[in-house]
């Protein structure tokens, strides 16, 4: 999704700033779907590529992070690791969300 340069680079630079950064886009996700459904009331149009935008940085941002969290040493973890742990807790919320709505 990011080249690997780019990603070097950027872990360089921020670091921790980055769950700071992945804060802020979280917050800009929420002004932009705000937004939609404000207009959606008001039966105005809307343009969903702001929306779309917001998406795409707070995924980059969470890639970054995951990269981040392998370069915490007391964790001790590797990028297989955190992916694997993410699958074990998409799991355990698929059945929450599967009891609710199915």
């Amino acid at each position: 999704m990011i080249d690997e340069k780019l990603k070097k680079a950027i872990l360089e630079k921020q670091g921790n700033l980055l769950y700071t950064t992945l804060a802020e886009e979280c917050s800009e996700i929420i002004q932009a779907c705000s937004k939609i459904v404000r207009k959606k009331y008001y039966n105005q149009d809307f343009d969903i590529d702001n929306l779309l935008e917001e998406i795409c940085d707070v995924e980059l941002n969470l890639e970054l992070i995951k990269d981040q969290l392998t370069r915490e040493k007391n964790l001790n973890l590797s990028r297989q690791d955190i992916d694997k742990k993410i699958e074990n807790w998409t799991k355990i919320k698929n059945e929450k969300v599967s009891k609710i709505f199915l």
